[in-house]
């Protein structure tokens, strides 16, 4: 058995809790809503860098077509 720090109180629980006796957090459920929000947030930065390169790709290409000119 291992201690492993409640999302909402921070304060150590045994990792086999399902709630959390000090402040009655479900531990699985809030595991699994910060799990969804990490992924959320990396795909968002992932639309943002591929968004950048498109807009840096554009421009690389707008330059060189004006300079062939």
């Amino acid at each position: 058995m291992a201690l492993i720090k409640c999302i909402e109180c921070k304060k150590e629980i045994s990792d086999t809790a399902e709630i959390c006796p000090s402040c009655g957090c479900n531990i699985y459920k809030s595991i699994l809503i910060a799990k969804k929000k990490a992924e959320e947030e990396e795909e968002k930065k992932k639309k943002e860098r591929e968004d950048f390169l498109k807009i840096v790709f554009f421009v690389v290409l707008l330059i060189l077509v004006t300079n062939s000119c």
